[in-house]
């Protein structure tokens, strides 16, 4: 098996590109479903942002399940791929597995550390593990992932002072209004980016702050905690009129400002920040209106990635840390068959011989219980260093004589064991019981070739029987 990212971002394509193969929150389990029955898809998870939509996959033929994805977006999208190439980046195995930690870790974000990743990733996630996407592999790596983006976030000093795209927001209508008592905002939606940038406003002292959305019941609990004031979406065009600036942070799939309801008459600040856009920009013909999409907010935080470069290199030694945990785990696969197969016969001879005794001396049930925790006590501390030092082991062909030696000093029979382990694991496919999953050569892209995170574009190199060099 090996994994496979490929997608864009804000890095390879403007927001005009990237708008065009995103994908909706209430979309996302149709098309996890959807894909995942392409032709070497065996896992699959869709992350898809206002700055990102990039898709993780599971499989065992690289160049099919890229193909599948090309298939699938033209499908789902209606566009012709050849068109977007230049803009999609591929990792491969061991790439892959990093460029899914510095994402998740916000070192990869427009906004360097900001937190809305994290939380994007776990809804990413839960979708795939809600509709079966997501199988024993990734179920574990993202386990592994998210864990990290939590430690980065406590660990180091990254989101001490945390800037994210409301805060951006606040600082923007800030720099072009100077003093926000006397003005007037307007949000439309009312999701996680919405009420962090309704919050920002608010505490930059914005003097009115008007809350609009389709359900219109979240509107109300939004202005009610912040103390604005809700309306109706029918009433969209006549409360525009009101505002001093306008943000846009819906899932919707056509404008809801054009020239047609756009104010004109007084200075008004416009923020999009919506994928697919929500704001015509043909609006910026009036020349009172200042229109800023999320690609316009890069400006805005140069600084804040000036100030945070040092702090990137900290975060990049606890991804290092924190991966090879997940490779730790990923190499441990091919033995653990074994593993159980040994713990079981450990188990087996326990409970006969205990089952044994109890008849012999006619023990009551209090000292069964306590001749079953002391043996099973026993059994642990004897299995416990061989269990260890197997799955420590990196180099694949000793692992492989470590599991012939147990076979064979315990006579462990490979077939039925084997038979054994993959009923009690449903999830772990067969095909991964004898694969060879790591060796000291590197990834399926030979890291001699590729400085560190470098985006590798249409690399052909990319098979390999070893997806991950180890750590």
């Amino acid at each position: 098996m090996q994994m496979l990212v490929t997608g864009l971002s804000f890095k390879t394509a403007a927001v005009g590109i990237r708008e065009a193969v995103s994908f909706s929150e209430s979309d996302l389990s149709e098309s996890l479903l959807k894909l995942s029955f392409y032709e070497a898809i065996n896992e699959v998870v869709i992350l898809s942002t206002c700055n990102r939509t990039e898709f993780y996959v599971i499989t065992n033929d690289l160049d099919i399940a890229q193909k599948s994805i090309i298939s699938f977006i033209e499908k789902e999208k209606k566009i012709n791929f050849a068109q977007l190439e230049s803009c999609f980046y591929n990792y491969y195995n061991k790439f892959a597995a990093e460029h899914l930690y510095r994402v998740i870790s916000g070192i990869d974000s427009l906004i360097v550390g900001e937190g809305e990743i994290l939380s994007q990733m776990k809804n990413a996630y839960a979708k795939a593990h809600e509709v079966g996407s997501s199988g024993k592999i990734f179920n574990a790596l993202f386990r592994f992932v998210i864990e990290t983006g939590k430690k980065v976030r406590t660990d180091t000093t990254i989101a001490q002072r945390p800037t994210s795209t409301g805060s951006v927001v606040a600082k923007l209508t800030k720099q072009t209004f100077g003093d926000l008592s006397t003005k007037t905002a307007l949000l439309i939606g009312t999701g996680k980016i919405g009420t962090i940038t309704a919050k920002n406003l608010r505490a930059n002292n914005i003097g009115k702050l008007i809350v609009i959305n389709r359900t219109h019941q979240k509107a109300k609990d939004l202005a009610e905690e912040l103390g604005g004031i809700a309306f109706e979406f029918e009433h969209l065009d006549s409360v525009i009129e009101q505002a001093d600036v306008t943000i846009v942070c819906t899932g919707s799939q056509g404008y809801l400002i054009t020239n047609n309801n756009c104010p004109s008459k007084k200075e008004v600040l416009m923020i999009d920040l919506s994928i697919p856009r929500n704001i015509d920009s043909e609006i910026t013909k009036n020349k009172n209106i200042k229109l800023y999409d999320i690609d316009s907010l890069e400006s805005v935080v140069e600084l804040n990635k000036e100030e945070r470069t040092e702090i990137i290199g900290e975060v990049e030694m606890i991804i290092k840390e924190e991966m090879s945990k997940f490779v730790q785990w990923y190499n441990s696969l091919d033995v653990s068959p074994v593993i159980s197969s040994m713990s079981d016969m450990f188990e087996s001879v326990r409970e006969n011989e205990v089952a044994r005794t109890v008849k012999k001396y006619k023990l009551e049930d209090e000292q069964k219980k306590i001749i079953d925790i002391v043996t099973k006590s026993i059994i642990q501390k004897i299995i416990h260093y061989p269990i260890t030092n197997i799955k420590m082991t990196d180099d694949t062909d000793l692992k492989k004589r470590y599991s012939d030696d147990l076979k064979y000093l315990f006579q462990l029979d490979q077939d039925d064991m084997s038979q054994k382990y993959f009923r009690k694991k449903e999830k772990l496919s067969p095909s991964l019981q004898l694969e060879k999953v790591f060796n000291d050569e590197g990834g399926s892209t030979n890291p001699n070739n590729i400085k560190k995170n470098e985006i590798i574009i249409n690399k052909q190199d990319k098979k390999s029987s070893c997806p991950f060099a180890s750590i």
